[in-house]
């Protein structure tokens, strides 16, 4: 057993070094890259949350050579202005973790300070270290501050209103086109959706078949397919002349609430008389907005090949809300993925994953409010109704699927092995998955008249998860055999 002890240290306030920004890039950099600073720049960028503090707890050099030791928990109080709220996120040992106040402690509802402020108690706790492997350590904790007019108390309607237009602020929804020579540039989440079809509708008078890319929960068009190399963009462009993205909310939708906004849009512009028939490529849940296009929606007239990326088809038990109260492990596992994954996916995913921060911050029993989750719930009446056996549909829509069995081991060292090992198993129990979606979940009987193709699943040895198949070879040689479309030359040049 670890013995117990009090922390014996220097704490460092950081937070002069970590609000210091570079002259011309007015990003952060004095921190050093090992603190990853980008998640201060892009949190802030929302202009939902403010950096209070950054302390760094440095412990004393272990007395007892090669004794685990366990710090005991470090308890912090934050002074809040009315109306604002705290919440933490630390960084030790490779792992970031949330911290949210204990609401069930008396004295952190009754605290106040000598100036009328409410205190607001945290309890930061410390790893098991072992310095006869891992030497000296630190940890440091971001103190971020908040408002609280954003969520309240209430009606699981009245909160999912406040959670759409969080993020009606952080995504423009609609059809964003794609140029083959720029790809999924950044800036595409909040450009302007497509408003004249009339070029589109002159392009498309020879080929009838467009390309449409759907992604997924937490993210947006830039964010889940910024790995799509441009080469691999120029060679579609000659099957497909137009290129679209369909940006959507993730959180305060479902997806068939999605599916019915696509299919309102593309009646409005009248580019469905015109014969168009879409191949789609969807990532996680993504391939939920499709399906719920297709089947439920009358969609398949006009939809021929999908590629679902590691859709939840049959839900995720990540969305389990038997397991809502350890919603802030979830957040902790999300955060460290798109942390590993970094570039376009971890900016958007931190300009989004605050709505739910706050709604876990203000420990709210409400998942009905965040819907767009709910629904991956694979009990949900949403994938009951979507997996129907009675099912039958029209058309010739082909389902391919890709998927992986993610084995960490090997991938991420140290604490963060174990830290999300450990979240892995909380969520999982043991069965495969790709650290978001369970593996025997991405396939399903599809309903009858929907064919089955190409079902691709990369082994543990592979070390494919959620948020990298799209720099993966095997992905693109895939689409190569479903699209009818030569990328090899072009897969060996740029993968």
């Amino acid at each position: 057993m670890p013995s117990t002890s009090e922390f014996v240290g220097t704490i460092k306030d950081l937070t002069g070094i970590a609000n210091a920004k570079e002259a011309q890039s007015g990003r952060r950099d004095a921190l050093g890259s090992a603190y990853n600073p980008d998640c201060l720049d892009f949190l802030e960028d929302s202009k939902d949350f403010k950096i209070e503090k950054v302390f760094e707890f440095c412990p004393n050099e272990q007395r007892a050579f090669g004794v685990e030791e366990m710090v005991k928990p470090i308890p912090l109080a934050i002074r809040c202005n009315p109306g604002e709220e705290a919440v933490l996120l630390s960084y030790e040992d490779g792992v970031w973790s949330w911290h949210f106040k204990n609401n069930d402690c008396v004295s952190n509802r009754d605290l106040v300070s000598d100036d009328g402020r409410h205190i607001s108690l945290f309890s930061v706790p410390f790893k098991v270290q072992d310095r006869t492997t891992r030497g000296l350590w630190s940890k440091v904790v971001h103190v971020f501050k908040f408002a609280t007019d954003w969520i309240q108390e209430g009606s699981s309607a009245a909160i999912n209103n406040m959670l759409r237009e969080y993020e009606g602020r952080k995504i423009k929804e609609g059809f964003k086109r794609i140029e083959h020579n720029l790809g999924f540039i950044e800036g595409l989440t909040t450009a302007d959706p497509v408003s004249d079809w009339g070029g589109i509708k002159d392009v498309m008078k020879d080929k009838k078949k467009a390309l449409l890319f759907i992604h997924g929960t937490g993210s947006s068009i830039e964010g889940g397919y910024a790995d799509v190399p441009q080469k691999i963009l120029a060679v579609l462009k000659n099957k497909y002349p137009v290129i679209l993205g369909y940006d959507h909310f993730t959180l305060s939708k479902t997806p068939e609430d999605n599916a019915k906004d696509m299919l309102s849009t593309l009646e409005s512009t009248g580019i469905l008389d015109t014969g168009i028939k879409f191949d789609t490529v969807t990532h996680s849940r993504g391939g939920l907005v499709l399906r719920s296009f297709v089947e439920l929606c009358n969609g398949y007239l006009n939809v021929d090949n999908a590629v679902m990326v590691a859709c939840p088809a049959g839900g995720t038990s990540l969305a389990n809300p038997g397991k809502w109260d350890s919603l802030a492990k979830k957040i902790d596992l999300l955060t460290n993925i798109f942390f590993f994954t970094g570039g376009a996916p971890m900016k958007i995913f931190f300009n989004l994953v605050g709505g739910l921060i706050k709604f876990a911050a203000s420990k709210l029993k409400e998942p009905n409010a965040i819907p767009g989750v709910w629904a991956m719930n694979p009990n949900s009446e949403f994938i009951k109704k979507l997996n129907k056996s009675s099912s039958s549909i029209g058309g010739d829509v082909v389902y391919n699927t890709i998927g992986s069995d993610f084995e960490p081991s090997g991938i991420f060292k140290g604490g963060l092995k174990d830290d999300i090992t450990d979240s892995i198993a909380d969520v999982y129990f043991g069965d495969p998955n790709d650290l978001v979606v369970d593996t025997d979940k991405m396939v399903v009987p599809w309903p009858t008249g929907i064919k089955s193709g190409i079902k691709f699943n990369y082994e543990p040895w592979q070390h494919v998860y959620h948020l990298n198949y799209f720099r993966q070879a095997e992905t693109y040689r895939r689409f190569s055999d479903i699209f009818k479309v030569d990328l090899k030359t072009v897969i060996d040049e740029c993968l």
